[in-house]
């Protein structure tokens, strides 16, 4: 796919103290509403052990992206991630 026809959603941070109210989740579907009038693909990365941030991008319909793909894309980063999909 090239590159200008996917999206990457990246650093979303909700405030501690509002975390677990759906506010994530809102801020999710707003911003993929929006990538989605522009692009046909949103991808985004997770650290694997940032559960809240799992919960909120797998409850907005996010997927985990084929494993292969997965190995590929980590294969320059830090660490390995969890790659996700939008649909």
């Amino acid at each position: 796919m090239a590159l200008e026809e996917k999206v990457e959603l990246a650093h979303l941070i909700v405030r501690p103290s509002l975390r677990g109210r759906g506010v994530g989740r809102r801020l999710i579907a707003e911003l993929v509403a929006e990538a989605l009038k522009h692009y046909p693909a949103i991808f985004l990365r997770v650290h694997p052990d940032n559960a809240p941030a799992l919960r909120s991008y797998l409850g907005a319909g996010f997927t985990d992206v084929p494993a292969a793909d997965a190995d590929e894309w980590n294969s320059d980063q830090p660490t390995p991630y969890r790659w996700l999909r939008y649909r």
